[in-house]
């Protein structure tokens, strides 16, 4: 767990694995040992904050709608990005099970703005950014929340909260600017 702290591309694996830690079956452990191996090989891979002024913070949220096979629980994540790198992640299993994809989608979207409250308080001691506090409805109205729609190809989120394809997972990656530390200026 002490790794997802520092690599997000680590938390969903790590998180999967910790579900099953007190009945282990040879199939997490032989998952253990593949993300083990994963983490071992990508020693040099970290987040790249480049120096510069705060810009704007930017989120993606995303739930894995009846996710767990084992529960039907959902599964739901999000992303904070700030300048050039994350800079906040999650990624939570729900403890209900929800009947539709936009009930949980709902919940992932509070989830997830009260983390972006949180953090645009935090900031405003760093960088003087401006916030009141709001429910998720008036945020959108008051414009200090812009609620849009994310392709699925660009949902960073979904690093921490379900399997990837190999080529999808490298190219979150980049997007959340993760790269070999050691070659960089």
């Amino acid at each position: 767990m002490y790794l997802t702290a520092t690599r997000p591309d680590l938390m969903y694996g790590v998180s999967l694995i910790s579900r099953f830690i007190s009945y282990p079956t040879e199939s997490y452990w032989l998952a253990a040992k593949r993300l083990l191996r994963y983490a071992k090989g990508t020693t040099k891979l970290g987040i790249l904050y480049k120096k510069g002024e705060c810009s704007d913070l930017v989120a993606y949220m995303d739930s894995d709608f009846n996710g767990d096979l084992n529960d039907r629980t959902s599964i739901l994540g999000f992303v904070f990005l700030l300048s050039s790198g994350v800079i906040s992640w999650s990624s939570k299993k729900q403890s209900v099970v929800t009947l539709s994809t936009t009930e949980i989608e709902y919940i992932a979207a509070r989830y997830s703005v009260c983390q972006y409250i949180w953090l645009r308080r935090m900031l405003k001691q760093l960088c003087h950014i401006d916030i009141r506090f709001h429910f998720l409805i008036d945020l959108t109205k008051d414009k200090v929340v812009e609620l849009s729609y994310c392709n699925s190809q660009d949902q960073v989120a979904d690093i921490i909260i379900k399997y990837l394809k190999l080529e999808q997972f490298l190219r979150l990656l980049r997007m959340l600017e993760i790269v070999d530390v050691s070659v960089v200026n």
